[in-house]
């Protein structure tokens, strides 16, 4: 995959970060109104990185599909396994 990205998926890419970002905006803006300790930066920065672990666990494996199967000789290359520890936390 020596091909450059097209610039209509960095844009997708770009407005689910921000996407993300702000929606961690507005939970931690009520978080500060109720005067709890984390608050808007902190989900911002949660919200932003999580979006982008996301994007790289959807996209960064494509080099090692075929045929949009996965190919599980690669050892240990499973998307799915970043996908699970964000959410675990």
């Amino acid at each position: 995959m020596n091909e450059a990205m097209p610039w209509s998926y960095q844009l997708a890419f770009l407005i689910r970060v921000l996407v993300a970002t702000l929606c961690g905006g507005a939970i931690g803006l009520e978080r500060t109104k109720r005067l709890k300790e984390a608050g808007i930066r902190t989900h911002c920065l949660v919200c932003c990185a999580s979006a982008l672990i996301m994007i790289v666990s959807k996209y960064a494996f494509a080099d090692l599909t075929a045929n949009g199967e996965f190919f599980f000789g690669a050892r240990g290359a499973d998307p799915a396994r970043i996908a699970a520890q964000v959410v675990s936390g």
